[in-house]
């Protein structure tokens, strides 16, 4: 199977991205709508005040992060294919280093948007679950161990060397480890727990 060029990877990586923060943009005013607006007025007239502001807060939070993290993949692709275009394998070699910091600045920020996420999930299932520690116990710990393998991956990154291959360097455990504690068992259990006791109750 033929490999595929960092250029061409991130110049698809782009494109998926902004199509996808297209999407979100609208999902982001429809659920500040919904949030803060007339849809959430009810809420406001129960008590749950607190909650949504948090829920809000952290909505806004991951707005300005996934916002400033496109930002910078965007700068990062025009000075690769601009900046570095008249060089010969200019692109190629800017896109195949890792180690500046324009690449730990958007993991970093990766790393923000999945603890803040995971966070206002848990945090919704602690809501829903009559605000039960016990009950929160288990993806609480996973958002920790994602946070802290999170910042070790950044770590990591940092210390690579311009020759080495990222997926055979020290930091592949880490974005195993950060990838799937977050995305299978924060993203996946705790929206089933939310959906179940919704709909059981």
């Amino acid at each position: 199977m033929a490999q595929i060029l960092p250029t061409t990877g991130y110049l698809l990586g782009l494109v998926l991205e902004t199509l996808i923060y297209g999407m979100y943009i609208v999902l982001f005013i429809l659920s500040m709508y919904f949030l803060v607006g007339d849809g959430g007025r009810k809420r406001r007239d129960t008590g749950m005040s607190n909650s949504m502001l948090l829920i809000t807060s952290g909505n806004i939070l991951l707005f300005v992060t996934i916002s400033a993290e496109w930002i910078i993949i965007t700068i990062r692709s025009f000075a690769g294919f601009i900046d570095h275009g008249n060089e010969p394998d200019g692109p190629l070699l800017y896109f195949s280093s890792l180690i500046d910091g324009t690449t730990a600045a958007a993991m970093s920020l990766g790393v923000v948007e999945t603890v803040v996420a995971n966070f206002v999930m848990v945090y919704r299932l602690w809501i829903v679950w009559e605000r039960k520690w016990l009950i929160v116990a288990l993806p609480a710990c996973t958002l920790l161990g994602t946070l802290i393998s999170g910042v070790v991956f950044v770590y990591r990154l940092q210390e690579l060397i311009p020759s080495e291959n990222f997926f055979e360097s020290p930091c592949a455990p880490w974005v195993a480890s950060c990838m799937t504690s977050s995305a299978v068992y924060v993203s996946i259990d705790a929206s089933e727990e939310v959906h179940s006791t919704l709909t059981w109750n």
